[in-house]
């Protein structure tokens, strides 16, 4: 796991079926990253991380970010949409960062 990331389990089902992800944390102890360590099951046919996996990811991602700036409240995604830009190779760290810009 890189360097300020902690593993997270038990928190989550699918989250800990999917993953695990783990998290980073400011001074503050505010999420300021997701990482994910890819394996052959998270990959699709051409044996690259499937798009569900790295969707899933961006779902995570985004819910640690905001369940920090919301305070004391359940968070749900209601709306994801995901462009993908290059695939996502094994043996790779991925991380997801992202900033809170509005709340709905």
């Amino acid at each position: 796991m890189p360097s300020g990331f902690v593993l997270a389990i038990g928190t989550d089902p699918a989250e800990d079926f999917i993953g695990p992800f783990g998290f980073r944390r400011d001074m503050q102890g505010q999420c300021t990253g997701v990482c994910f360590w890819p394996k052959v099951q998270h990959t699709n046919g051409m044996r690259t991380v499937h798009g569900g996996v790295l969707s899933t990811m961006a779902d995570v991602s985004l819910c640690a970010l905001a369940r920090d700036v919301v305070a004391d409240a359940h968070i749900v995604t209601v709306s994801l949409q995901v462009d993908f830009v290059a695939a996502a190779p094994l043996g790779k760290w991925l991380l997801g960062t992202g900033e809170v810009i509005r709340r709905t």
